[in-house]
């Protein structure tokens, strides 16, 4: 992952070393345009102090042939002023000499040693009172000047047409800096735009779509993804952002999964608080009617009273619990014994349970309506050779509840009207009137829990779809099938899960 603080400084030094080179390189071409320049016009001014010098050495003999006065301080003068010719003799070779002009100056430099030399015999001639020799010395020394004169005229000539060509480089390399200027200014203004462009462009597309999934996630829109191209902050913010989301619609979906089986539970409670018309004096009576039977020897009355009223006392208070399916089966027997008492020897009952699957956790009043759908529209139109029989078993992790008659049967479009496809993460209604059939048919009879109102119910309590399975052929009779999970949690705990 490239951080954004890595791309700014990347692009900023990058900046800083483009402008440095140019700089640099600017800098270095001036300080050799200046050192040329200096060149050029310290050749011309040891061009003119050579003439000037030569001029002083001919002041400085005419002052001591003018003052003849040997020792004088005017000797002084001439002897300083030959040096300083002699001096700047020395630098003209050095200085101003090249292939160009090399015969012209070692020219040059021979007239300065013959100035030099005739002046000195000039002197010397005055000094011995030769008249003759001195204005011969003093005529020569004089042509020697005049020569001097020329030449230093005509190595300034040279020197200035060589200046025009060093003035010519200067312009054209002055021209090529206001281009190299503009195309500098041009590429780093167009560098510095596209570098903002991308740039920005990286940091304010990812935060319009943040921008745009988060009210969408306001308005309860959970789906969609924010994809980020860049490998920086950005994708790992919209990594995060979407996490988040997927976290917060998991977190939704388990809350309207939690308040519909709320709401469910409720309004069973409310069912069974509407069918609880002074239960203490139904029960009292129940209990009455028992004795009564009893002490008048009809004792199968009392006891068929005694299942009528446990029957209803469990339906009453277990609405609110997690049971386990050992009291569902407790149930089922009273509810059988129930049955019995009505049908007699027409239907037959068995069971195959084994034990150690009676602890599984369930919700309420699970069981009690497939046994009651199975007398009332399987076997309750038998006049005899009824069969219901019961298994429970275990399966791996899953616990399973067989309920099987010997009945009528169901058609095909209703098992797949009551057992359809209704995935627990959905939010179908269940109280519709539609809902509301009872187990197997429509009929006015039934208990009033549906199929589908319990299978809902299982599917929110165990987290599955596959709870159950209706398997009938008509005139054959019918197997329900429960799968049922284990689950470890004690009852307390689901309970105030």
């Amino acid at each position: 992952m490239i951080r954004i603080k890595s791309k700014l400084m990347i692009f900023f030094s990058a900046f800083i070393v483009l402008l440095s080179s140019v700089f640099v390189f600017l800098y270095i071409d001036n300080i050799n345009m200046a050192r040329t320049y200096d060149q050029v016009l310290h050749r011309f001014f040891l061009l003119n102090e050579l003439y000037q010098d030569a001029t002083d050495v001919n002041d400085a003999m005419n002052r001591y042939v003018l003052r003849n006065r040997s020792g004088d301080e005017t000797l002084k003068q001439y002897e300083t002023a030959i040096m300083k010719l002699n001096n700047k003799q020395d630098l003209l070779v050095n200085i101003l000499q090249n292939d160009h002009n090399q015969l012209l100056v070692d020219n040059y430099s021979n007239m300065i040693d013959s100035y030099m030399t005739e002046s000195r015999q000039s002197l010397i001639a005055f000094d011995l009172g030769n008249q003759d020799a001195y204005y011969a010395h003093l005529k020569q020394s004089g042509e020697i000047t005049r020569y001097i004169q020329e030449t230093t005229l005509t190595i300034i000539n040279s020197e200035l047409t060589d200046y025009r060509n060093v003035f010519e480089l200067i312009s054209r390399k002055n021209e090529n800096f206001r281009y190299l200027g503009v195309f500098v200014f041009s590429s780093v203004a167009i560098l510095c735009m596209i570098f903002a462009y991308w740039f920005s462009n990286g940091i304010t597309k990812p935060i319009q779509q943040l921008t745009a999934a988060a009210n969408r996630i306001s308005r309860g829109n959970f789906e969609g993804e924010v994809t980020v191209n860049t490998r920086d902050e950005m994708r790992f913010l919209a990594t995060t952002f979407n996490n988040m989301r997927s976290n917060i619609r998991d977190l939704v979906v388990e809350i309207k999964q939690k308040s519909e089986l709320d709401q469910l539970v409720k309004k069973m409670e409310l069912k069974s608080l509407q069918n609880q018309i002074n239960p203490h004096f139904l029960f009292n009576t129940l209990n009455m009617v028992s004795k009564m039977a009893y002490v008048e020897s009809a004792e199968r009355t009392s006891e068929l009273v005694d299942s009528v009223s446990t029957l209803l006392r469990y339906n009453l208070k277990k609405m609110n619990y997690i049971v386990q399916l050992r009291d569902e089966v407790n149930i089922v027997k009273e509810y059988l014994f129930i049955q019995r008492m009505r049908f007699d020897d027409r239907v037959a009952f068995t069971d195959d349970i084994e034990e150690r699957a009676l602890d599984c956790l369930l919700p309420p009043l699970t069981l009690q309506p497939f046994i009651e759908n199975a007398f009332t529209h399987g076997v309750e139109s038998y006049e005899q050779g009824g069969k219901l029989h019961l298994a429970i078993y275990e399966s791996g992790n899953d616990v399973i509840v067989e309920v099987q008659d010997n009945g009528v049967g169901i058609d095909p479009e209703t098992i797949a009207r009551l057992s359809g496809d209704i995935p627990f993460s959905e939010h179908t209604p269940i109280d519709s009137e539609k809902e509301r059939e009872p187990v197997g048919s429509a009929d006015s009879n039934s208990n009033g829990i549906a199929i589908r109102n319990v299978q809902r119910r299982l599917q929110l309590f165990y987290q599955r779809n596959d709870v159950i399975e209706i398997m009938s052929e008509q005139g054959k009779g019918t197997t329900i099938k429960l799968r049922l999970t284990r689950v470890n949690n004690s009852k307390e705990e689901i309970l105030h899960a």
